[in-house]
């Protein structure tokens, strides 16, 4: 057993705590539901929390390129490409290119958001009366 333990304390190193204990990514299980799909519910709650942080100004616009998504998510750019269309499909991601170079910008329609999470939670609860 002393030497089980030993294997794995010099197999935890600071690079590995470092790795194991980067900054989690948490999205809301909810927009699974919405959007059928876990990568687009993880790419939503990162847009909605993005959308959160936003200055007045900005309108709900930001933009983010793909390297950065995949920095602060871990989704592949493929994996982007699908969570896009879904929310684009769903009326729920707004894009535009702008500039020169263009670069590409999102909105998140929190209406809509709000729109299919009641439908979901209807459909799911009712209408439960407190």
């Amino acid at each position: 057993m002393a030497a089980r333990d030993e294997a794995v304390n010099s197999t935890i190193t600071p690079a590995l705590l470092l790795d194991i204990f980067d900054e989690p990514i948490v999205f809301q299980r909810a927009y699974v539901g919405l959007t059928g799909s876990a990568v687009a519910a993880l790419f939503l709650s990162y847009a909605v929390y993005t959308t959160e942080r936003l200055p007045a100004e900005a309108e709900g616009w930001f933009k983010k390129s793909g390297e950065e998504w995949k920095n602060e998510t871990g989704l592949t750019r493929f994996e982007q490409q699908t969570a896009r269309r879904i929310l684009r499909e769903l009326d729920i991601l707004i894009e535009r290119r702008y500039g020169l170079p263009a670069e590409l910008y999102f909105k998140v329609r929190v209406d809509r958001v709000l729109e299919l999470l009641s439908d979901q939670a209807n459909a799911r609860w009712g209408q439960i009366q407190f």
